[in-house]
């Protein structure tokens, strides 16, 4: 029975751990480039920024689809990036103000 509680315990543990910590999944916005058919944490935020600023990108999925990439090149063209519906670094960097 003893053994039964442990096994449960740590289990519960790790799956706590994991869950949390987002293990596996956590990318941060910047650290690649994010283009149709990504999908993550990162690209929610992207998402929620491109929102923020007024552009649609649809709702925080975390996938970029067809309005996240819409939304891009409409943030592009207002900042008078390369228009190609990519985020990549130059665009990121914009986007975060740096």
């Amino acid at each position: 029975m003893l053994k039964k509680v442990l096994f449960s315990t740590l289990v519960a543990i790790i799956v706590m751990f994991f869950a949390l910590t987002g293990f596996g999944h956590a990318s941060t916005l910047g650290s690649r480039v994010l283009r149709y058919g990504s999908r993550g944490a990162d690209v929610s935020e992207l998402q929620r920024l491109l929102n923020n600023f007024g552009f649609n990108a649809g709702d925080i999925d975390g996938i970029y689809g067809i309005k996240t990439q819409d939304a891009v090149i409409r943030f592009q063209q207002s900042k008078n990036l390369i228009v190609d519906g990519i985020a990549g670094p130059q665009t990121i960097r914009v986007l975060l103000g740096n």
